[in-house]
Formats: C-alpha cells, structure tokens, sequence
C-alpha cells in the first residue's frame, strides 16, 4: 500500500476527525489571541492619540498666551520708552528755563515735569 493510501484511510478514522478538531480549536484559540493583541494595540494607539492631541492643544493655548504676554511686555515697554522721553525733555525744559532765568517759564515748565512724571497729584494726562 502506498503512502497517499494509508493517509487517506487514516483520515476516515475517529482519531484523524479529532486530531483536525484539535488543530481547528489551536488554530481558532491562536487567531483570536491574535487579533485580542490587536484590538489591544489598537485601543493604545488611540489613547496616545488623544493625549497627543490633548498635549498639542495645551501647547497651542501656552503660546498664545506666551504671545499675549509677550505684546503685552512690549506695549508695556514702548510706553515706558516714550513716558523717559517725554521726562527727559521736560527735564531739558526745566534746565533751559533755569539757565534763561525766566521764573514764569521755569514754574509752567516744572508743573509740566511733574505732571509728565505723575507726581503730587499735578493734574492727570
């Protein structure tokens, strides 16, 4: 008897339906772990996904608010440059009407000093 004879004869026994069942049951335990590890992966990578995205926009909202900040510093400093300027030529006023010695101009000159420098409570503006 040939090889392919006696397996064909062993594959209508009892033995051989069983042996196929088992290897079905193997095969199915072994496909559905597989695609558990999947699914598995899948679900990590949407998490990552979300946090990524979450993380992105928390970084997006942190560099607006750094810009905000940062043009609200620069307003803050151009003011401050022009309120020196306008200072430092009242104060060249002051010193020009202290060297003409002119007293009434000197008086409107340092009124207009310490109302450009906020003080003793000289007006508002």
């Amino acid at each position: 008897m040939t090889t392919a004879r006696r397996i064909w004869q062993w594959l209508g026994t009892p033995a051989a339906s069983r042996v196929i069942a088992l290897l079905m049951v193997a095969y199915l335990v072994a496909l559905g772990a597989l695609t558990y590890g999947q699914n598995r992966i899948v679900s990590c990578q949407a998490k990552y996904a979300e946090a990524s995205a979450r993380a992105t926009q928390a970084r997006a909202q942190l560099a607006a608010q750094d810009r905000q900040l940062d043009l609200q510093e620069r307003a803050l400093d151009e003011r401050d440059r022009q309120t020196a300027a306008r200072s430092e030529a009242a104060w060249d006023a002051v010193l020009a009407a202290l060297a003409a010695d002119d007293d009434q101009r000197l008086e409107a000159t340092f009124a207009d000093l310490i109302r450009v420098r906020g003080g003793c409570g000289a007006g508002s503006g």
